[in-house]
């Protein structure tokens, strides 16, 4: 099955530091709990990138259901509608080939970091692709097709925030007893500021 796998953390001092990509920076006294905390983390990620590989095949089965739709036989400009038809063609087509991608970079040496923006990437194109599906039936009376993107954008939302915390939890579970919880995510980037 493809999954991800973290290996790499950064040896400072006494100390084994994992960061994350969502702005993490996890300590630990020692290399085995260390090693534990990143498998852990592997495994969530997967999960992750399971469900959203299946909210990808549901949008590419949408598109696919809608492809009639970017056409509409009159004798008026079509240039949006190609657009939208261009568009989630090429989100699409990027999304699969970073879902892909993932799994590869996923052993390289900053995948912990590295994966995070992948999943962004994922995340955000799979929104761009619903917004523009949303758009082509908007005027159309197909509401169960607009209920089932409303709800993936709801599974999309659910998944960011979920992100967000990946880490945290895991990492309390490995934490050692002398190390201050406070001290756990001591340093979180400032980099949240600049969005």
């Amino acid at each position: 099955m493809k999954e991800i796998k973290l290996t790499h953390f950064i040896t400072q001092d006494d100390s084994y530091v994992v960061y994350l990509g969502n702005y993490k920076k996890v300590v630990f006294k020692s290399k085995k709990t260390c090693l534990a905390f990143l498998a852990a983390t592997s495994r969530k990620l997967t999960t992750v990138l399971h469900e959203l590989n299946l909210i990808y095949s549901d949008c590419f089965t949408l598109y696919r259901s809608l492809w009639s739709y970017f056409d509409h036989n009159k004798n008026t400009r079509k240039a949006a509608l190609y657009q939208n038809h261009r568009t989630i063609k090429y989100n699409l087509f990027t999304i699969s080939d970073e879902i892909d991608n993932v799994v590869i970079r996923s052993w390289h040496h900053n995948s912990s970091v590295m994966t995070f923006v992948s999943y962004k990437f994922i995340i955000t194109n799979l929104l761009n692709t619903l917004v523009l599906l949303n758009t082509t039936v908007d005027n159309k009376s197909i509401h169960n097709i607009k209920l089932k993107i409303s709800h993936l954008k709801k599974q999309l939302s659910i998944i960011q925030s979920e992100l967000l915390n990946i880490g945290v939890q895991e990492a309390t579970e490995f934490l050692n007893a002398d190390t201050d919880l406070e001290q756990l995510f001591e340093h979180q980037y400032v980099h949240k500021q600049s969005a």
